[in-house]
């Protein structure tokens, strides 16, 4: 005669070797998932497909007594693991920055748009839509003044004089770029681990921190014949002019007025893409359905 055996339905443990919850119900001692009656033939069946997502939810909707407090996740793993069942075969419980970038089917922009879209659902519009008029008010004002000193310039100019220091084994020509070279490698710097993370409005915001760079440095080089901008030392003694010493030390100082409207074209392309990018951004959080977080 078939007896009825209640087992747990992810690891199918025996509920006689379980405890019971607040409401009565058994849960397996094993996993703290919430185990059915079901017939002794059930534990032939195999493993939830969906990896360890079922525990997660039951124990999301009912209160676990403080004897079963075990880490879920520690849990799930090693009953995936024994299972042979992936333990982020749930997306709905992947750890977004351990997938693999743009993962999936389809061209590269459309696997770029399908991550985009993913990570904008949830998130709050409303806080960020502030920062997007932070930097389309930055442009305006740097559109406006070619002189204008943003709040980023204590930043840029920090990393600027950071970059002399950096680049100085390179040569006194190297030592001199590098102040300009490292303050707008650091923003790419930053793209790339907001990529990496999967932050993409921390990517639009390093666009416009780009910019800030290109747009302080464009009077910067446009001075390289002239000199006339006040200059700062972090040693003391006599300030040189970057820019100065290094078209004239190519012989490019012809070419300062083509160099700086290269750096100005530079910055309104980089800010271009920072409004354009967090509108899009912003408009996939307003139209996402999921709650907000």
């Amino acid at each position: 005669m078939t007896t009825s055996t209640a087992r747990c339905a992810l690891c199918f443990g025996r509920l006689d070797e379980g405890s019971t919850d607040v409401a009565g119900e058994t849960l397996c001692r094993t996993c703290a998932h919430l185990a059915a009656p079901s017939s002794a033939s059930a534990t032939h069946h195999p493993p939830p497909a969906q990896g360890y997502a079922p525990a997660v939810r039951d124990r999301q909707v009912r209160e676990v007594p403080p004897h079963l407090d075990q880490d879920v996740d520690s849990v799930a793993e090693r009953v995936c693991r024994e299972a042979g069942v992936p333990l982020t075969a749930d997306p709905e419980f992947v750890d977004e920055a351990s997938r693999p970038l743009f993962s999936g089917e389809g061209t590269f922009g459309q696997r770029l748009l399908r991550d985009v879209r993913e990570w904008c659902a949830g998130r709050r519009w409303q806080v960020r839509v502030p920062v997007l008029f932070f930097f389309a008010w930055l442009w305006i004002r740097h559109s406006s003044d070619y002189e204008y000193q943003s709040v980023f310039k204590g930043l840029n100019l920090g990393i600027h004089e950071l970059g002399h220091y950096v680049f100085a084994p390179g040569g006194d020509l190297l030592a001199a770029l590098g102040g300009s070279l490292l303050q707008c490698l650091v923003p790419f710097i930053a793209m790339a681990m907001f990529v990496k993370q999967r932050d993409w409005f921390a990517v639009s915001f390093a666009w416009g921190w780009l910019a800030t760079n290109y747009f302080e440095l464009a009077p910067y080089v446009g001075d390289a014949v002239r000199m006339e901008l006040p200059l700062v030392t972090p040693g003391g003694g006599h300030p040189i002019h970057d820019w100065n010493y290094i078209l004239g030390d190519l012989g490019w100082l012809r070419y300062t007025e083509s160099l700086a409207a290269a750096h100005t074209f530079a910055a309104h392309a980089s800010m271009i893409v920072c409004l354009a990018s967090m509108t899009w951004i912003l408009f996939e959080m307003f139209r996402a359905k999921a709650p907000a977080r």
